[in-house]
């Protein structure tokens, strides 16, 4: 199964479309290629907050056909946790979002998540805890583009002042905890919904 955010809405792609997959959701038997462009595209243009669910018998064969309909690029960032377990989120567009940014061609992804992290944010001092998630949206700009970040867990010590990096356009960078998220939330994406509870649950579960 595979998830792919798009706006307010998500579609799922799988082989079967179970109970809790079906349930308040609109669903897609696949028979066309042209279905998918078709449903990014109204997703993109219409808010929704129900998941559409693509099932095919072969997830291997639609996935290869979605991610051939697009531009795919790659991407990664973090979830930076220091000593007092806060994490850090910048606000760009006037939403919460997490620090993350595209690979550079044959970069690594641990170390692109930390590079991102460290130039949208000004913090030093990072390591790699663990890997988070890979999470994959669609967007439109110059056609219709796929993007796969790899998600990673962070720590930094770092006790120097935090700096936005203004012309990515972030105008904030903070340091939360998990008593924050739910406001967070009422002004960022879902996917960085996703990951912020992930996050803290990982952390949590690090530290018991």
């Amino acid at each position: 199964m595979y998830k792919v955010f798009v706006n307010k809405s998500l579609i799922i792609l799988t082989e079967k479309a179970d109970a809790h997959l079906t349930e308040n959701s609109v669903i897609i038997t696949y028979t066309h290629i042209s279905q998918l462009s078709e449903t990014v595209n109204y997703l993109l243009e219409n808010v929704s907050v129900k998941p559409t669910v693509i099932v095919h018998f072969d997830i291997d064969e639609l996935w290869s056909d979605f991610i051939n309909q697009f531009k795919y690029v790659h991407a990664a960032g973090g979830m930076v946790f220091n000593e007092k377990n806060e994490f850090l989120i910048i606000h760009r567009n006037d939403k919460w979002d997490l620090p993350k940014g595209h690979l550079k061609k044959g970069e690594r992804p641990s170390f692109g998540g930390m590079r991102e992290v460290e130039e949208e944010c000004g913090v030093n001092n990072l390591t790699i805890v663990s890997h988070l998630a890979n999470t994959f949206h669609m967007y439109e700009r110059n056609g219709l583009t796929l993007k796969k970040t790899f998600w990673y867990i962070m720590k930094s010590n770092s006790n120097e002042i935090l700096t936005p990096q203004l012309e990515e356009g972030i105008d904030k960078v903070e340091w939360k905890n998990e008593g924050d998220i739910k406001e967070l939330i009422q002004k960022s994406y879902p996917i960085v919904e996703e990951l912020l509870y992930l996050g803290t649950k990982m952390i949590d579960a690090n530290n018991h």
